[in-house]
């Protein structure tokens, strides 16, 4: 078209150039316009045409780059992880998730640097995401450490067995299941657990020191001896943690004594020292001496000590154990009172339980009429025998846990020697004596042979209990020791072994050579008493305010105001002798509140004003029923028994049982 418009134009101006004709004229002068600008618009072209043809390649180059690197992001991530820069790949890792959102390697990548990292929250959240059904074993391992740090144990526990359960030798995993297991109180587990990881290479000194450490809680000291020798030998710099420095020598040291080797555990000690002074280990080094009747080389590194043994009075003494005989030769009032205690009577086993008192004939089951169970006395065994309609399945006491007075639960095997807690249970309790469904039982269990008794997991189902009910649990498994002769907690449980003790009082050393919790803070002793009245074993409620808190009074004294302003005063034996049983009076604990809580302001003179509120008397009853409102009983119906609440506070609760 434009070109038609210069052509008419060009005859137009040549028709009328001659007679002067001005609208001609300046059609012309558009016409030459026109042609400049058209030239001007061609060079212009020509030189547009490079540059289009650049443009134009660079965005397809740059399409080209976006379409083949953007799906390689998550590889990038992969690597970066892969080199241990868990910040660049969690970096990469979220830049391609902007563009591919279910990347699923992406996803992965992300959740496993986080969680290396230690940023546990977005970890799970990106594991959700990828879903439970693609997670390999490196991602629930990962995931279990994410929810152990939400105090997620158990969820942690069966995230860390679906690892083991894909990849048996998966070595984080087993480490964290040894740790578990060691901590829990579950040996034989934990010690098999070590085992495998010590064979796995580049883990071999990890895998021993854990199993030495296992080992050594076990009481199993030559064992443990063994093992911890093994992973120095291989890295003389191994710790136990981190932050300690001579640890694992340290340990050894103690196995070694334990197990009656004090030689060799003096060498071990001379090793330490000559890296440097170490007050333990110059302790350690006494005790080694002493053992070997060296009194004078006892004394001189016994001086070099310092006062470590007055900082750690609660710490037990690297010794054999002896058995609670030995301590009655010496301390015949403390022994008789502990005797008559239920510290002695939490456990009976072997001739003992001749003593006990059974039921005559059938009893029928507390929740099902169709079943009842028998006890029977055969060739010096307890047998109980429960009868499901014409099914008959039966199981051999091996030991009673709990007193006579309170509560008796009898654990036994069965004839496929699987351990059992038994069905019943003997209590003697406020609304009379008799037998009963033990606690946590189920009131219809799902098979036959579960009318005979919950089984127990294994290995270690019953360490659990043992670990509180008698003075060394191992002593269960292995009756040739001296500690076996232990009726249930001896004097041992408490103050450790005592076999330094006996050579230091024969030698007369200026060092007792035993624990000694009265030389403990409150504190001490009450984190010596938690060992076992606390909370190990269930789930509990989230708020200490739920009655089934009431039944571990070591986890909620620490809660109760008065312990937390005390100023570490308040503490277990503030109102209880741990070698007697406690008082029943309830006049004797108002004394010991108001022996706090003044009954004027002037007893505290010189105090804070917040010492001075916390210490003042009662507004509604200043002199006595302090307990009912503060700490009242509460009624456990499967137990046939009330338990103090321990969580010291402001609240009125009805003593009714319900």
């Amino acid at each position: 078209m434009t070109r038609i418009m210069t052509f008419k134009r060009i005859l137009t101006a040549r028709q009328c150039k001659g007679n002067n004709d001005v609208p001609a004229m300046l059609n012309f002068v558009d016409l030459k316009r026109d042609q400049r600008m058209a030239t001007t618009a061609r060079r212009r072209g020509k030189r547009r045409w490079p540059l289009a043809c650049a443009v134009v390649l660079g965005l397809a180059g740059l399409g080209w780059v976006w379409f083949r690197i953007a799906p390689s992001g998550s590889a990038d991530a992969v690597a970066a992880y892969r080199r241990g820069d868990w910040l660049a790949a969690s970096t990469l890792a979220q830049t391609r998730l902007r563009v591919a959102r279910d990347d699923p390697e992406a996803l992965r990548t992300l959740a496993r640097a986080s969680a290396r990292s230690g940023r546990y929250p977005t970890a799970q959240a990106a594991y959700a995401r990828l879903g439970a059904d693609v997670l390999e074993p490196e991602d629930h391992y990962l995931l279990g450490v994410c929810l152990r740090s939400a105090g997620r144990i158990q969820a942690a526990i069966a995230s860390w067995r679906s690892a083991l359960a894909a990849n048996p030798d998966h070595a984080e995993t087993l480490n964290e299941m040894a740790r578990i297991a060691m901590h829990q109180t579950h040996p034989i587990e934990g010690a098999q657990t070590a085992q495998r990881l010590a064979r796995l290479p580049g883990w071999e000194v990890r895998g021993n020191l854990l199993l030495g450490m296992i080992r050594a809680a076990d009481q199993d000291h030559a064992g443990a001896a063994q093992v911890l020798d093994q992973a120095l030998k291989r890295d003389p710099s191994a710790r136990i943690a981190p932050s300690e420095r001579f640890g694992t020598p340290k340990l050894l040291a103690r196995t070694l004594m334990q197990a009656g080797r004090p030689t060799e555990a003096r060498r071990t000690l001379r090793a330490v020292l000559e890296a440097g002074a170490d007050r333990e280990a110059s302790w350690l080094l006494s005790r080694a001496f002493l053992q070997e009747g060296d009194m004078p080389a006892a004394a001189i590194h016994l001086s070099q000590a310092g006062t470590y043994r007055a900082d750690h009075p609660l710490e037990a003494e690297p010794s054999p154990y002896v058995g609670e005989a030995r301590c009655a030769e010496c301390h015949r009032e403390v022994f008789r009172a502990m005797l008559a205690s239920r510290h002695a009577r939490t456990f009976t086993r072997g001739d003992d339980l001749a003593a006990l008192h059974l039921p005559e004939g059938p009893m029928t089951d507390p929740d099902d009429p169709r079943v009842s169970h028998v006890f029977r006395r055969v060739d010096g065994q307890i047998q109980f025998e429960t009868r499901v309609q014409d099914k008959v399945v039966r199981a051999v006491v091996d030991y009673v846990l709990g007193a006579s007075d309170r509560y008796l639960s009898m654990v036994g095997h069965d004839e496929q020697s699987r351990v059992r807690v038994l069905r019943l249970s003997y209590y003697r309790g406020a609304d009379g004596t008799g037998w009963d469904r033990t606690k946590d039982q189920p009131p219809q269990p799902e098979s036959v042979d579960q009318f005979l008794g919950k089984t127990l997991d294994q290995p270690d189902g019953a360490n659990e209990c043992l670990k509180c009910h008698t003075t060394v649990g191992r002593s269960v498994r292995d009756r040739t020791r001296v500690k076996s002769a232990d009726r249930a907690i001896g004097c041992e449980g408490c103050h450790g072994p005592g076999a330094l003790h006996l050579a230091s009082i024969s030698a007369h050393f200026s060092d007792l050579a035993i624990a000694s919790p009265a030389r403990a803070s409150a504190t001490g002793v009450n984190q010596l008493c938690g060992r076992c009245h606390s909370q190990h074993l269930i789930a509990m409620p989230s708020s200490l305010d739920d009655h089934a808190w009431a039944r571990f009074p070591g986890s909620t004294l620490p809660s109760s105001r008065c312990y937390t302003e005390s100023g570490g005063a308040l503490g277990c034996v503030t109102c209880h002798d741990p070698h007697r049983d406690a008082e029943k009076s309830a006049v004797f604990y108002e004394r010991k509140c108001l022996s706090c809580h003044a009954t004027s302001n002037s007893a505290i003179d010189g105090a804070s004003a917040s010492a001075e509120a916390y210490r003042s008397p009662c507004p509604i009853n200043a002199t006595r029923d302090c307990l009912r409102c503060h700490m009242p009983k509460v009624w456990y119906p499967d137990l046939h028994t009330h338990f103090t609440d321990h969580y010291i506070r402001v609240q009125i609760r009805s003593n009714d049982r319900g």
